[in-house]
């Protein structure tokens, strides 16, 4: 049949799904029963269609009723109007009948070999209610080898809307399968740049995405090379690692594509995105594309939202019920939690026991930095490998730290404040993972320990904590890497040390922390960056001090934390294994310019073990 996609001829499955597939109205029972009477109560039909050689006897008037373009080809001034047999082009014999039989019936008799066909006639001839149980039944027998033809069709007919999102949420689920099969190398640039860009595909990491790219790019490179940079901005690179993708690149079989891919990501390839890129400053006769820069800048540093999460709680400080306050331990423990099996497992072991250290990722790997075991408080630094499941030693900070704050930012760490000893710790450190290196770089606007601290947009943000005297602060700041200057924020609406701060959504939650008038808090501030303001969000079913979070696509993970025993509050605290998980909508503006954060809270998988300033990421 004319209009069919040559890859969806014939078939969508191996064998006829039997049955009859009932449509949503029938043209002739809606029709008022007089009428009904008159039209098909003539001893003889009014007219024919006919295709090739077979005539169908119908009405002109049951048709009208049915099916726009009938109504339009008997409208008076039409030729066809005052005709007693009419030709029906480009519609097969038995498509035809089974599309008049259903417009007096209400019922089509489909299967999966003809509901292609079916389809496309039905869309031709106006058929609505056809096109409605082709639909229903193409989403029933939708299959990673034909998806996409389906789409494709879809796409093209009117009234295919539902069936164009069954189609792209089964391509979402079934992506790392789709992208194997033949149909994708063949898809439009358009909507391969829309499946990239989706926030939904469930993939176990993001180089999988990178690979379906790749993979699309080499099966025609000499017409596809161009669209490479159109192809990486939806490629999240900071989740990658640069060994596993230089070994990806070298693997596609096109020399000049292969080059291009090298010299676009070559800052990337050689160790991520480094500081020279982000800072405007490329090497001496660099000739790249100002795209290169842009590209590793702009990458999105979340996972999808639908992706394999791997959350890693590490290190930490652990008192058990009925403990004493001398007794509890700094762990070395690490646990990794799979977003798609719900569940905690142990993994690699850090070196060195370490409680109230700072965690980040940096180019898909994890960093432990400073902390304290035994009143012994740390400058090393260790580096975690997720796919080699190994810790290795790296530079060393200048000064020991216990109760810092760490983040990625601009493809370096800072680590920031801290307590170093027998004072804060006033300066902030920054490590250029090129040269295994750390350097002061600036100090600290107020100097903090056990505060909360993340990076959002480019900058990085300091909240809460304890200041010289051990009072619990409410003050706020943020750093610009860029320029080394420090900006005060609107301070929190309530003190609070050893709280965790983590960014979701485009806003900042300080989660839980404790000051001396309340003890373990439960209270969540989210702040606003674009109004500048705190507003309070649903509290945690308990209070938690030092406890961890990360958060992601709309949902905040809170991990472990102390208190006190709940039916001994003058007891030693414990250290927390609960989890609580809170998933949030961002409202609409109030008239005083506010957004309202709606959500609940739920209880999660519990930790292995009880921890408290402990370290969380998320990759």
């Amino acid at each position: 049949m004319s209009g069919v996609p040559p890859h969806l001829c014939g078939a969508v499955g191996e064998a006829p799904l039997g049955g009859e597939y009932k449509g949503e109205q029938s043209v002739i029972k809606d029709i008022p029963d007089e009428a009904k009477e008159r039209i098909i109560g003539q001893p003889h039909k009014d007219m024919k269609t006919r295709e090739g050689t077979h005539a169908f006897l119908a009405h002109k008037a049951v048709l009208a009723a049915a099916s726009p373009y009938f109504s339009a080809m008997f409208d008076a001034g039409m030729l066809e109007a005052e005709k007693k047999e009419i030709t029906i082009y480009g519609v097969e014999t038995d498509i035809l009948g089974s599309l008049l039989d259903f417009i007096y019936s209400g019922q089509l008799c489909v299967t999966t070999e003809s509901v292609v066909d079916v389809l496309v006639a039905a869309d031709m001839l106006g058929v609505h209610g056809a096109v409605t149980v082709c639909t229903n039944l193409l989403a029933e027998v939708l299959t990673p080898w034909n998806v996409l033809g389906v789409w494709e069709l879809a796409a093209r007919i009117g009234g295919c809307g539902l069936l164009v999102e069954q189609c792209t949420a089964f391509v979402e689920e079934k992506f790392l399968e789709v992208v194997q099969e033949d149909e994708f190398l063949a898809l439009p640039e358009s909507t391969l740049q829309q499946l990239l860009a989706s926030e939904d595909l469930r993939v176990a990491e993001e180089i999988q995405v990178l690979s379906a790219a790749l993979r699309w790019l080499d099966y025609s490179p000499a017409t596809r090379r161009s669209r490479i940079t159109s192809l990486l901005v939806h490629i999240r690179l900071p989740l990658l690692s640069p060994t596993r993708t230089a070994r990806l690149v070298q693997d596609v079989s096109d020399l000049s594509l292969r080059v291009a891919l090298q010299v676009l990501l070559a800052d990337f390839l050689r160790k991520g995105p480094g500081r020279r890129v982000f800072e405007g400053r490329g090497r001496a006769g660099d000739c790249r594309p100002a795209f290169a820069c842009s590209l590793l800048s702009n990458s999105i540093s979340e996972p999808r939202r639908k992706a394999r999460k791997m959350v890693y709680a590490v290190g930490g400080f652990s008192r058990w019920i009925g403990a004493r306050w001398s007794d509890g331990r700094a762990l070395c423990a690490v646990e990794r939690f799979d977003t798609f099996g719900g569940h905690w497992t142990a993994d690699s072991s850090l070196h060195q026991a370490r409680s109230g250290l700072a965690l980040t990722t940096l180019h898909g790997e994890v960093y432990a930095i400073g902390g304290e075991s035994d009143s012994m408080i740390f400058a090393s630094v260790e580096r975690f490998d997720p796919g080699r499941h190994q810790w290795t030693n790296v530079a060393c900070l200048h000064h020991p730290r216990m109760g810092l704050g760490a983040v990625a930012c601009n493809g370096a760490i800072y680590a920031l404040g801290g307590w170093v000893g027998a004072e804060i710790g006033r300066t902030v450190e920054r490590f250029d993972p090129d040269e295994n290196k750390w350097e002061e770089v600036v100090e600290m606007a107020t100097p903090r320990y056990h505060f909360g601290c993340c990076e959002m947009g480019g900058a990085i943000y300091v909240v809460g904590g304890l200041d010289e005297s051990g009072t619990e602060l409410a003050s706020a700041e943020r750093f610009d890497p860029l320029v080394a200057r420090w900006i005060p924020l609107v301070s929190m609406t309530t003190k609070r040390a050893y709280l965790t701060l983590t960014a979701a959504g485009g806003r900042l939650f300080a989660v839980g922390g404790w000051n001396e008038s309340s003890g373990a808090l439960n209270s969540v501030e989210c702040y606003d960056p674009e109004i500048e303001c705190w507003i309070s969000v649903p509290p945690m079913t308990v209070g938690r001090a030092s406890c961890s979070a990360v958060g992601f696509s709309g949902r905040l993970f809170i991990a472990g934390g102390r208190a006190p025993p709940p039916h001994d509050p003058e007891a030693p605290a414990i250290s927390l294994n609960s989890v609580e998980v809170f998933e949030f909508v961002i409202g609409k503006r109030t008239g005083g310019g506010q957004e309202a954060v709606c959500g609940s809270w739920s209880i999660g998988s519990s930790l292995i073990t009880g921890r408290c300033e402990a370290g969380l990421v998320i990759l």
